[in-house]
């Protein structure tokens, strides 16, 4: 068994374990049920619960993110500026071709 502070408390039976989660006002939580014998933490469950669901709500909000939110239309550079037809066209008439 684990304590609401982190520390080992070792093998307790399950009513005594009941009464030492009672007695902190906590929950007794069985965390590993395929060990044996199994681990149970004393915590606060809704607490806990909450925590786990924030941590949920926090991951889906930066992945649903685009990584290109923040990026500006504009042209980067100078030579972005002109399209190969306007290029063209400035060329045919710097040559002054019909």
């Amino acid at each position: 068994m684990i304590d609401d502070e982190g520390n080992q408390i070792g093998v307790l039976k399950t009513p005594d374990a009941l009464v030492f989660a009672q007695e902190r006002d906590l929950d007794l939580v069985e965390v590993a049920p395929e060990a044996r014998p199994p681990v149970c933490r004393v915590l606060d469950y809704s607490k806990y619960k909450y925590e786990q669901a924030q941590k949920l709500k926090q991951r889906a909000s930066i992945s649903s993110r685009s990584p290109f939110a923040r990026s500006s239309s504009a042209p980067r550079s100078p030579s972005m500026t002109t399209t190969p037809r306007s290029t063209m066209w400035s060329a045919s008439c710097a040559n002054k071709d019909k």
